[in-house]
């Protein structure tokens, strides 16, 4: 019952847009990668031009424990949601406590400190109060004169690097965090499963890759793709230790290990999955509130399909390696029956048969440096 109630006022909100069109969580169509993306295409647009950018991390306290339900009403009420619904949300909410701990962050842009006084007022009037000892300030670039900020009386903190909705993001837009701390969680889930087993086989293999290893390493991964070769090989290391787990495999170059067990390199994974976050960035199956939405390339006589876009020329490496920059190249040489297909479930299946048909999606760089 609840879920339906749920669907039905959310399906109410977002058709007289009620919600912001900056609010990503529980909303169809976006999710923490759309989220993170906009912050980044925020973050590494305004960098590569030279604008200085500070961010504010916000923690309420205990958010869920703490939402006064007689203002909850009054805002559903204003909203236009009454009657006999509104009765059955009071009639629900009544002595019930909820032990669910809820982090916010707002990603606040120009004149930050006046944008926290607000934030400082709005907290105040909805009875939900800042953790101010877990907020925090991050300065992006290096020549930041990195302002301090006062939230509740209470200077924060700076910090160099923190986990936004699961990933982490540092002030030099670099990944190398976020990259050790999946390895880690990868390998040691990898012990773990190795201690479980006592014997792997190629089927066993790929089906615990496929549900133990691969939501760890690749979570928001369009975010964060690494493009340093350290990174991408460090990475594409957790898989070729996990292959090495069949004994009959262990002696057999990495390349062939992956062929016998038809599986790709985490890279051309990485590749697959962008290009599919680009489609539905395109087709609007996901939204998210872009700088510059990606410019069409109006050319006749141009072979292939006519929804390539232009890549943004910059000399800030973050931004050139930002999810849409990054595919465009991939993305425009992709034929038209997969461009133009009418589902994202469709757009994967014939992603899938031209990667069987197109080696090129198969690059293989690793060996020299795994085997």
């Amino acid at each position: 019952m609840e879920g339906i109630v749920r669907d039905c006022i959310q399906s109410y909100l977002m058709k007289y847009k009620l919600i912001s069109k900056s609010q990503h969580g529980f909303v169809k169509g976006k999710s923490c990668t759309t989220n993170l993306l906009e912050v980044l295409d925020y973050i590494s647009f305004n960098l590569s031009i030279g604008i200085l950018v500070d961010e504010a991390l916000l923690n309420f306290v205990k958010a869920f424990d703490f939402v006064a339900h007689k203002r909850l009403l009054i805002k559903l009420s204003s909203y236009g949601i009454s009657g006999l619904l509104l009765k059955w949300i009071e009639a629900f909410l009544k002595n019930r406590i909820q032990r669910v701990i809820q982090v916010n962050e707002i990603n606040v842009e120009n004149s930050l400190q006046k944008d926290l006084d607000s934030a400082e007022e709005w907290s105040k009037k909805w009875l939900l109060g800042f953790n101010s000892s877990k907020c925090v300030i991050m300065h992006y670039s290096t020549n930041n004169p990195q302002l301090k900020y006062t939230l509740n009386g209470v200077e924060l903190k700076d910090s160099e690097c923190e986990r936004d909705l699961g990933v982490y993001f540092s002030t030099n837009l670099k990944w190398k965090k976020q990259i050790i701390s999946s390895t880690s969680k990868e390998n040691s889930m990898m012990g773990m499963l190795n201690m479980t087993f006592s014997r792997i086989d190629a089927k066993l293999v790929k089906t615990l890759c496929k549900v133990f290893i691969r939501p760890l390493i690749e979570f928001a991964v369009p975010v964060w793709s690494p493009y340093f070769k350290g990174d991408i090989s460090l990475l594409e290391k957790v898989q070729h230790r996990m292959t090495r787990l069949v004994p009959s495999l262990r002696k057999i170059n990495y390349e062939k290990r992956l062929e016998i067990l038809d599986i790709s390199t985490l890279k051309t994974r990485r590749e697959h999955g962008d290009l599919i976050q680009v489609f539905k960035l395109l087709n609007r199956f996901e939204e998210i509130d872009l700088i510059n939405e990606p410019k069409l390339k109006i050319d006749s006589i141009t072979q292939g399909h006519n929804l390539k876009y232009e890549r943004e020329i910059v000399n800030y490496l973050p931004r050139h390696h930002f999810l849409l920059n990054r595919m465009a190249n991939l993305w425009n040489a992709l034929p038209e029956t997969v461009v133009t297909s009418k589902t994202v479930n469709q757009s994967k299946n014939r992603l899938d048969e031209y990667n069987a048909k197109s080696k090129k999606f198969y690059l293989n760089i690793f060996n020299i440096y795994l085997d």
